[in-house]
């Protein structure tokens, strides 16, 4: 991995990225909502040719190292690889997935609140711990008690047990392996489950 300088807050940038739904409203209601979700992310990561009415951003404009969906907000951890803004990316995605939901389920207005919040990246140790915060999102807020059971985040992906479009390389030059990974996570989910202020001053 080329070495990162976490001063840039455009092209080369790392950003942890979220937003929840207007009013706290869940913005996912059943499966294929989260599914559409996902889809609309890997459009724009990875654009098809023959979607020639979105006018796609070049593909490889970002990386996702991390993200999880959870019924009321989410989470993504992105690399901006090039001059095209992270905000530029999200409204793609934002705007697409609150068509779809409001004619799904009538509605009118907004789906989520306001402008998503942006967290810059500052060095690796921030980078790798936000992994960790994302990925175990849902055991966290006690949503499952185990994460493997969880379909909507980038966890079971990055320890393997399913293909995706996660760039993994950073958490592999990190923790070197899937042992590493794994141990890593499970040593850090006491932590984020208590330390309500590390989480507060590193993630949002």
């Amino acid at each position: 991995m080329n070495k990162r300088d976490y001063k840039l807050t455009g092209e080369g940038g790392y950003f942890h990225l979220f937003n929840r739904g207007n009013g706290m409203q869940n913005i996912f209601l059943d499966n294929e909502d989260y599914k559409f979700f996902l889809l609309k992310l890997k459009q724009n990561l990875f654009p098809d040719e023959t979607l020639k009415r979105m006018r796609p951003l070049p593909e490889g404009s970002f990386s996702i190292f991390s993200y999880c969906l959870m019924p009321n907000h989410f989470h993504l951890l992105l690399r901006q690889n090039k001059e095209y803004p992270v905000q530029k990316f999200l409204l793609r995605v934002c705007t697409s997935y609150s068509k779809y939901f409001n004619k799904k389920y009538k509605k009118v207005g907004h789906v989520f609140q306001d402008r998503f919040k942006q967290v810059n990246i500052e060095d690796d140790e921030q980078l790798l711990w936000i992994q960790a915060y994302i990925n175990l999102n849902p055991v966290i807020d006690k949503f499952v008690d185990n994460i493997t059971k969880y379909e909507w985040s980038s966890y079971r992906e990055i320890i393997g047990m399913l293909n995706g479009f996660c760039d993994k390389s950073f958490i592999f030059e990190k923790l070197k392996d899937l042992h590493g990974i794994k141990k890593f996570f499970d040593d850090a989910l006491p932590v984020l489950r208590i330390n309500k202020k590390l989480r507060e001053f590193k993630f949002e």
